[in-house]
C-alpha cells in the first residue's frame, strides 16, 4: 500500500501566517514544569505545530482524578509516572524528539534552563513557580506561567528583564510562599480543603494561550514580541471576557533580577571533585550553589550518620533516627574543599549544576559517553 508522504506540507496552513518560522521552531527545545491538565494540552499543541524538541518535567503519578482531564491518559495508566507517559505517548503521534525527569524541578540542577529556548509552567503550587522563576531569569531564559481554577485561569510571561513572578506576589502571598500553599487562583480555605476545582475546557484554553505566547517568541527569538511580556490575562469562564493588566517590578523583589556570565564544564561524575577542578584548571576557594548535607544527629539519643548528599538527594525517612524514631537534626555545609575526595555520583551531584569559585559561576554538566 503506497503511503501517503506529508512531510512536505503537512505544516503548509500555518506557515501561512507571516511572521511564522517553521524552521526555527523544528529546531526549538522546550521545557515544560508539570504534566497535568496543562502540561498535556500544551504538549500535544507543540507537537502538533512542530516544535523540534519537548522535555517534560513532573514528579507525580496518574491518579483517576486525571483521566476527565488529560487527554494522554486512561484507566490504564493509573499509578504510572506523568512525565514519562506523556513524554512516550507524544511520540506516538508525531515525529518528535522529547525527554522526561521523574523529579520536582527542584530536585534538578538549576542550569537545566540553559538548555531551552524557553519554559513554559503547568504548574500548582508556588514553590515550583517561585523556583522556575529565579532560575529562568538566572539564565536569560523566558518563561510562560499559567494558572486554573474551575472555568476560569490566567497566563503571564516573565522575561529576561524587568518584572518577574515573584515582584507579582503580595505580602500574603509570601508568607503562603514560606510554609508551600498550593494553586495561585485558590483561596486559603480551598487550598486547606485539597479541593482544586478545574475542567478540562479551562485547561484548554489557558493551555492555548500559553502555547500561542511561546510560539511567538519561538518564531522570532525576540521576547519583545510577546504580547504578555510583564504582563497578566486574566480568563472569566463563566462570562467569556478576559481582563489584561500590567505587573509591575518591585524595586525591592528578592530576587537577583540579572542574568549571570558562566563557564561550563563537561565531565565524568566518577571522578572526585578534586581531580576535576585539577582537569579543568579551576582553583581558588569554592562553595556548592546549594547546601551539602554531612551528618545528621540525634539530640535525644545521640545517634550520627553520615550523609554527604546535595540537599536535595535527601530524603525525609533518612533524617528518622534508627534508633528511637525521632527526626534528626541536619549539618549542612557549602564548602567544596570538604568533599574534595568525593565523586560527584558519591555525593548525588545533580546534573547541570552551579558551584562557585572565586565568585565566579561554573556550570557543570555530565558527561554522558
Amino acid at each position: 500500500m503506497h503511503k501517503l508522504d506529508l512531510i512536505e506540507d503537512q505544516f503548509d496552513r500555518q506557515k501561512k501566517i507571516t511572521w511564522w518560522e517553521q524552521d526555527s521552531l523544528s529546531k526549538s527545545k522546550v521545557l515544560i514544569i508539570g504534566a497535568g491538565a496543562l502540561g498535556n494540552e500544551i504538549v500535544k499543541n507543540l507537537a502538533l505545530v512542530g516544535v523540534g524538541e519537548i522535555t517534560i518535567v513532573d514528579n507525580d503519578k496518574v491518579d483517576i482524578t486525571n483521566i476527565s482531564r488529560c487527554i494522554f491518559f486512561d484507566e490504564t495508566d493509573i499509578g504510572k509516572p506523568k512525565s514519562e507517559l506523556l513524554s512516550k505517548k507524544i511520540q506516538t503521534i508525531r515525529n518528535i524528539k522529547s525527554n522526561y525527569f521523574i523529579a520536582k524541578v527542584q530536585e534538578l540542577g538549576v542550569g537545566i534552563f540553559e538548555q531551552f529556548d524557553i519554559v513554559i509552567g503547568a504548574l500548582d503550587n508556588r514553590e515550583a513557580r517561585s523556583w522556575v522563576n529565579e532560575f529562568s531569569r538566572m539564565f536569560g531564559i523566558p518563561w510562560v506561567d499559567g494558572a486554573i481554577e474551575g472555568l476560569n485561569g490566567l497566563v503571564r510571561s516573565f522575561g529576561k528583564e524587568g518584572v518577574c513572578y515573584e515582584c507579582t506576589l503580595s505580602d500574603e502571598d509570601l508568607k503562603l510562599l514560606s510554609v508551600r500553599k498550593s494553586c495561585a487562583l485558590l483561596s486559603e480555605e480551598d487550598i486547606t480543603l485539597g479541593k482544586v476545582p478545574t475542567t478540562a475546557t479551562s485547561a484548554s484554553i489557558i493551555s492555548g494561550f500559553q502555547t500561542q505566547e511561546s510560539l511567538i517568541f519561538l518564531s522570532r527569538k525576540q521576547v519583545e514580541h510577546m504580547p504578555l511580556i510583564g504582563k497578566q490575562m486574566t480568563f472569566f469562564g463563566e462570562t467569556m471576557s478576559f481582563l489584561t493588566t500590567n505587573l509591575k517590578e518591585k524595586s525591592d523583589c528578592y530576587v537577583d533580577h540579572s542574568n549571570i556570565e558562566f563557564q561550563k564544564i563537561i565531565t565524568s561524575f566518577d571522578l572526585n571533585i578534586e581531580n576535576i577542578l585539577e582537569d579543568n584548571q579551576l582553583e581558588g576557594p569554592g562553595k556548592f550553589y546549594r547546601e551539602m548535607v554531612s551528618n545528621i544527629s540525634c539530640a535525644d539519643c545521640g545517634t550520627t550518620k553520615e550523609i554527604n548528599k546535595y540537599i536535595s538527594s535527601v530524603k525525609q525517612y533518612e533524617a528518622l533516627c534508627s534508633s528511637c524514631g525521632l527526626e534528626m537534626q541536619i549539618e549542612t555545609d557549602k564548602r567544596i574543599d570538604s568533599f574534595y575526595k568525593k565523586s560527584l555520583n558519591e555525593i548525588s551531584f545533580p546534573d547541570n549544576e552551579l558551584i562557585i569559585l572565586n565568585n565566579e559561576y561554573i556550570l557543570i554538566s555530565k558527561d554522558k559517553v
